[in-house]
């Protein structure tokens, strides 16, 4: 009976750890884009419910959501209810902590988007975008009538 020598062994692993080092830095780019479609999917289903609860007139007010950028803690976004963040009823605050490794900014004029109760319509215009230390960006875009939509 015949059995494998020891450099036969020590090149059937030497191979596998070549495909494991080659494998690596692969893996850890689809990490980072499936972390960023993960958030930017929250945030664009997030707007979306927000504009649908002020169409729906939920509670009889308007929903917004503010955007918060901080320069050393991650930064995030709150859904709240109300007719502007200010005015807000805190109680039904909700808030969205992203990932320190994404940073968010947008191109809205000021913090905060709020939808009009009855017709969604947002009160501002404009870009979200988040961006990954190491991958890329991804933005979401809010037009006049509160159509959010991904931009490629």
């Amino acid at each position: 009976m015949r059995g494998f020598t020891i450099i036969e062994l020590i090149v059937v692993l030497g191979i596998g750890l070549l495909l494991v080092a080659l494998a690596a830095p692969i893996y850890g780019n689809l990490q980072n884009t499936s972390q960023v479609n993960a958030e930017v999917d929250q945030l664009v289903q997030t707007l979306r419910l927000t504009r649908d609860k002020s169409v729906a007139g939920l509670g009889g007010v308007a929903h917004g959501i503010f955007f918060e950028t901080n320069a050393t803690n991650p930064d995030r976004y709150i859904i709240y209810r109300g007719a502007s963040y200010a005015a807000r009823d805190q109680s039904f605050d909700r808030v969205v902590v992203l990932p320190a490794v994404i940073k968010l900014t947008t191109t809205l004029p000021g913090t905060e988007i709020n939808f009009v109760v009855a017709s969604g319509t947002p009160s501002v215009i404009g870009e979200i975008t988040l961006t990954h230390e190491t991958y890329g960006a991804k933005s979401v875009a809010v037009n006049t009538v509160g159509l959010v939509e991904l931009l490629q």
